[in-house]
This record gives structure tokens, sequence and C-alpha cells, in this order.
């Protein structure tokens, strides 16, 4: 397989493989692409099969492969292990469906699952309309923060760059999770190719001073996917109301929102567990036994 760099031009390729049941953020292509800050993910498309992977600290990382049909799966991953075999390299796959891991032999593979990764996904009706004793809470901090505040809600504009990123910047100094170096790269990428991308940026305002903003994009295959999502907490009920504002201007009705994983991170998962998701999205990742892949 001759792998080559990704770029914002194999949008409507990577697309192409895409099909309803395809709900991880791994099938998002602005997700992937925004997050390649460092410049090494790479892809080949090879009998009719799409294979993309990153690399980390000298190993390499299979993103699930895009398939059009699922019973090419095995003979994806044989073409995986073949190349690293060949290139003398260790790789993992991750992002598999269970019903994915359950396909490889025990024998020759390591298979495992992390809740930590498994991405929530929702009912975008839930989240526009917030309906139900279950979202009672919702409804009056958004209730709150509608009557308490002179709000604006807004599409980006590239004029709104440097006020957003000096939000973040704000955001950032009163977060700790390990990803924020990474974080701040992949959300200029967003702001940068928001056109190009097609991302729904909301743009949240209090008495005219920056308070919060969202980005999501819709994929080809209909599922939305939420993908930053960020505001000042100074603000009671900004989350809340950035989450539902979001929804009533861009996400159709119906259709499933994925709000990505929670990385263990306890406040982030009580958070998404409190509104209420239609199912979690699990996902496996599966490695060559040692002794197989020398």
């Amino acid at each position: 397989m001759e792998f080559r760099k990704l770029t914002i031009d194999d949008k409507s390729l990577f697309q192409s493989f895409l099909k309803k049941s395809d709900l991880g953020w791994e099938y998002n292509f602005a997700t992937v692409f925004l997050w390649d800050v460092n410049d090494t993910i790479m892809m080949t498309v090879e009998d009719d099969i799409m294979y993309i992977y990153n690399t980390f600290y000298n190993s390499i990382v299979f993103m699930p492969p895009y398939m059009k049909n699922d019973s090419d799966f095995l003979k994806a991953v044989g073409k995986i292990s073949d190349y690293a075999r060949e290139k003398g390299i260790v790789y993992r796959l991750r992002g598999l469906r269970p019903e994915q891991a359950a396909l490889l032999d025990r024998d020759k593979f390591l298979t495992a699952s992390s809740r930590n990764d498994y991405d929530y996904i929702y009912n975008s009706d839930d989240l526009k309309y917030l309906r139900g004793k279950a979202f009672h809470s919702k409804r009056n901090f958004v209730t709150r923060f509608e009557t308490t505040y002179n709000y604006t809600i807004s599409d980006y504009t590239p004029d709104d760059y440097e006020g957003l990123m000096a939000l973040y910047e704000v955001w950032e100094k009163e977060s700790s999770h390990s990803t924020l170096d990474l974080e701040k790269k992949a959300v200029e990428r967003a702001f940068k190719y928001c056109e190009k991308l097609d991302l729904r940026i909301a743009v949240i305002k209090i008495d005219g001073k920056y308070a919060g903003f969202s980005v999501s994009s819709i994929e080809s295959n209909g599922i939305v996917h939420t993908i930053f999502e960020k505001g000042l907490t100074e603000y009671v009920g900004i989350y809340q109301a950035i989450n539902k504002l979001t929804a009533l201007r861009y996400f159709p009705d119906g259709t499933f929102v994925n709000r990505q994983e929670d990385m263990g991170i306890e406040g982030l998962r009580r958070a998404k567990l409190s509104y209420n998701p239609a199912m979690l999205c699990e996902k496996h990742f599966a490695e060559e036994r040692r002794s197989v892949a020398e």
C-alpha cells in the first residue's frame, strides 16, 4: 500500500465511504482533519477500502477501515497486518465496533475497550426542545440564562477570530485536561477552515462581549458531530444555553448527535450523562499479539 498525506481535498472521497450506521467521531471528516494538528495523518485507498492512520510516539494507530461493504473487514485487517510486517512497524486499530472486534482471531489479536472512549449519541430533538421531566433542570438553566443576560447568537465570521481565541485562552486557564495544547491548535484550524469543512460555528455574545462558541459538523450520512463547545462559566447557564441554541439553529429534527467521549473526566461524564444520551457508541481497539507481529 502506498500512503500519502491526508488533505482537506479528501473530504468528498472520505464521505463516499460513509454509511448511516457510522456513528463514531472517526466517521466525521471534520473531526479527523481538525485534530491532525501535527500533520501526521496518512491515507490510501485500495480495493475500494480507505485506510487512515496516525503516528503516536513511534507507534501507528489505524482508524477503523472505511468500507462500502462491511463484509470486507477481515480483508482490510489482513492488508493492514501485511503492510505493518512489510514496514517493520507496530500498529493498533482503534474505533472498532463490537461486532468488528468479535470477528478478529483471539489467538492473533488482543482486543479491549475503554468506557472512557465511548461516544455519547443523542437525539437532536432532545437537545433542541428539552422536553419532559428528564430535562427540567436544563430548561431552568436556559430560562435563567435568557432572562438574565442580554445575549446574541450569530454565525461565525473571520471578524470573530481574535475575540474567540481570547475567550479560549480565558477558558484554558480554568481547565486541566491533557490535550489542551493540541485542542487549541485544532480550534484554530476550525476557524481557519470553517467554510471548506462546512462547519456550523455558533458565536454567543453577552452585552457585546464574547461569552461562548460551539463548533459542529453535519456529516454526509446525516449524523451531527459537536466537536468543540466552550463558554465562560461566570455566566450561569452558559453551557446549557449554548447546547440548546446551537441545536435549534443548526441541527435537523430526528437526527443523531455525536458529542464525543468523556475521556474519563468525572465532571465531563456527569455533564454528558445528564443530557440522557440515546445510546453510547461502544468502541474497541485491537493489536496483534507480539509473537504474531514478529
